[in-house]
């Protein structure tokens, strides 16, 4: 009972999450790197290749962010995602809560399932053709055999004419980013990192930070002087603001127009 009569005292202090109630969510991790702003990512190709094969779900987060970005810079525009039969049975189908978890409007998002390879690149090209489309990402077992410089340059084109981005992971190339050609304007290699631990209160575990994902720049058209071994470490956050914390013994009386009777 003393026990519980503890537990009870610190939640009431400090809230049902265990945060101090005027304490940040989390650390600041810092703006993204310029290399992954939307503004650059528009109108090109833009592949994400996974540092090994477990990290494909990391490469995906990182394309998922990026869409998310793209989206809202064009907030009229839709977002294309391509899923193929393949790639479904090894990672899974998307799931609706997590989508809308990594910033994804459900309502601006069209999935598209594809029966292999070639038919995610006609359907890739077709979307980015689209000029109300902000992004295409489309998660392939594309084998290097198919991703020629032919395939790569067609995408290109259409992402000019559309004015949105082609996100593409490649899961077959995993580990080899550095090895293939292609037309795409940036190559990015994505890593899983571990998120750092917030000990707050009393609780001496700590709470988890958002999601970190490492990104190496590997090749970018126009960029120069860039370091293609540093690894940069994007959080991934659905929301850029942290909501104001509530006054410690619920809402303020007066704020909420009521006041106490005689």
């Amino acid at each position: 009972m003393a026990f519980l009569r503890r537990e009870i005292a610190r939640i009431e202090s400090t809230g049902a999450t265990g945060l101090p109630r005027n304490a940040p969510a989390s650390r600041d991790y810092g703006p993204a790197p310029a290399f992954l702003s939307a503004a650059r990512l528009a109108g090109g190709l833009h592949e994400i290749v996974p540092a090994s094969a477990p990290d494909s779900h990391a490469a995906l987060m990182l394309g998922l962010l990026l869409a998310a970005s793209c989206g809202r810079e064009k907030p009229a525009s839709g977002l294309v995602l391509v899923v193929e039969d393949f790639v479904a049975l090894e990672t899974g189908a998307p799931y609706g809560p997590g989508l809308i978890e990594a910033g994804i409007d459900p309502g601006r998002l069209v999935i598209v399932r594809t029966h292999d390879a070639r038919d995610t690149l006609r359907v890739m090209e077709e979307a980015l053709k689209c000029a109300a489309v902000a992004a295409v990402l489309a998660e392939s077992a594309i084998p290097e055999r198919l991703y020629t410089l032919d395939a790569s340059r067609r995408l290109t084109l259409a992402a000019r004419a559309g004015g949105g981005a082609g996100l593409l992971v490649p899961l077959a190339f995993a580990g080899g980013a550095a090895r293939v050609s292609s037309a795409a304007a940036t190559r990015i290699e994505a890593r899983r990192r571990s998120s750092s631990v917030a000990l707050v209160g009393g609780n001496r575990l700590g709470l988890p930070g958002p999601p970190l994902i490492g990104a190496r720049l590997v090749k970018a058209r126009g960029v120069f002087g860039f370091d293609p071994e540093k690894v940069h470490e994007v959080a991934f956050h659905a929301f850029s603001l942290h909501l104001p914390a509530l006054p410690r013994h619920g809402p303020d009386p007066a704020a909420a127009g009521f006041s106490r009777s005689a």
